[in-house]
C-alpha cells in the first residue's frame, strides 16, 4: 500500500515466499500468512493500512486462528 517504489521490494518477498512453498491467493481470510508491504509517504496510506489491520484482527468475518499478518516496509521500519 501506498508509494510504488516499494512495488520492487513487494515482488523479491513474493518471490522469497514463494521459493519457500507459500503459494499466492486472493483469499485473504484463509490465507497462512498476509504480508503487507507499506509507505508512510502519505498520510492516506497509513491509514489504509490501519484500516486493512483492523479489519483482520476484529473484523465482521473470521479469519483463521493461526493466521500469520506480516507488516514490512516504511511504517515497520519508522514505528517497529
Amino acid at each position: 500500500m501506498g508509494c510504488q517504489m516499494n512495488a520492487l521490494d513487494s515482488e523479491l518477498a513474493l518471490g522469497s515466499l514463494m521459493q519457500r512453498g507459500y503459494q499466492l491467493t486472493g483469499d485473504l481470510l484463509n490465507a497462512d500468512l498476509v504480508v503487507i508491504n507499506t509507505c508512510s509517504v502519505r498520510q492516506h496510506a497509513e491509514d489504509k493500512v490501519y484500516s486493512r489491520l483492523g479489519q483482520l484482527k476484529g473484523g465482521k468475518q473470521k479469519r483463521r486462528d493461526n493466521q500469520i499478518v506480516a507488516v514490512i516496509g516504511c511504517m515497520a521500519e519508522r514505528d517497529g
